[in-house]
């Protein structure tokens, strides 16, 4: 729960920068904030996956995410579209009782992403996203113990996931943001046990 704890921890971080930032900045700059921009993005991601058919829920595992991202404004100063690039490290971890002792079982799926966002402004720089997400699967491996090298899972796993993305970011006057979002599969990622992934991301990015 720890990694659950700190995404927590820093979403309350992004709420109190965006609070303090609109106290402090003026409130007519002459142009509007949500303009035509492209940027790069990285941080954590805190994956697991829908308990499904399976007796237990899996473990959450911690990995990274990064890519790239388009801006394009609809509305000025209230809502633009947002379309991403992203390698997303997923999966999930599965603890098994082998003769008396715990083995932990990382499986990993990682994936290509693509989010088309709407982006709503609520006030200059803090804006809600969300939309629908479109990942193309690149690897599935599990890793255990023994033998220590990366096997491919032996359960179907889909090559498509579909998923509906919800988040929020501030972005400041220099072109860094901080951005978190949820993100919640409706596809079955290992078909067998119909499990579903599930993604936490907090991250960064800068704007050019």
């Amino acid at each position: 729960m720890k990694p659950l704890k700190l995404i927590a921890t820093n979403l309350l971080l992004l709420l109190a920068i965006s609070a303090n930032a609109q106290i402090t900045q003026p409130e007519d700059v002459g142009y509007p904030y949500n303009i035509f921009s492209y940027g790069a993005k990285a941080g954590l991601s805190y994956a697991t996956a829908t308990k499904g058919t399976a007796n237990l829920a899996p473990d959450s595992r911690l990995g990274l995410y990064v890519g790239a991202f388009v801006e394009i404004p609809i509305v000025d100063e209230l809502l633009s579209f947002q379309g991403e690039l992203l390698y997303s490290a997923q999966g999930f971890e599965r603890i098994y009782k082998i003769d008396g002792q715990e083995m932990t079982a990382e499986y990993h799926l990682d994936y290509i992403n693509v989010p088309i966002l709407a982006k709503y402004y609520l006030v200059r720089g803090f804006s809600l996203e969300a939309g629908p997400q479109f990942g193309f699967l690149i690897n599935d491996k599990i890793k255990v113990p023994f033998p220590t090298e990366e096997t491919p899972i032996p359960k179907e796993v889909s090559k498509y996931d579909f998923s509906v993305v919800a988040g929020t970011s501030f972005k400041f006057d220099s072109g860094l943001f901080i951005s978190f979002r949820y993100t919640h599969g409706f596809s079955d990622a290992i078909k067998e046990i119909e499990a579903k992934n599930t993604t936490f991301q907090l991250g960064v990015g800068y704007e050019f």
